[in-house]
C-alpha cells in the first residue's frame, strides 16, 4: 500500500503587530503574511483554514492548530 503524505500545512509568517491603544486598553492585531495575501487578525480569528489565532503580544503572535500545538511567530 502506498503511503500518501499530507500536505504541508501553509506558510504564515509574521509582518507585524499593530496596537491600538483605546481607554487605557490594547487592542493588538496580528499582520500576517499568507500564501493568499496578507491577513489582519485578532485574537480567536481563524488563518489559512489551519490555525487560530491565540495570544498576540507586541512582538509574537501565538497561532493554535486544532491537534493542540502551537506555532509561534515572531
Amino acid at each position: 500500500m502506498p503511503v500518501v503524505e499530507a500536505p504541508p500545512p501553509p506558510v504564515v509568517k509574521l509582518s507585524g503587530v499593530a496596537i491600538d491603544s483605546k481607554d487605557g486598553k490594547d487592542d493588538r492585531t496580528a499582520i500576517l503574511n499568507t500564501p493568499s495575501g496578507l491577513v489582519f487578525a485578532h485574537q480567536g480569528d481563524d488563518v489559512a483554514g489551519t490555525y487560530k489565532v491565540g495570544k498576540i503580544t507586541e512582538d509574537a503572535v501565538e497561532l493554535l492548530r486544532a491537534d493542540g500545538s502551537v506555532l509561534l511567530l515572531r
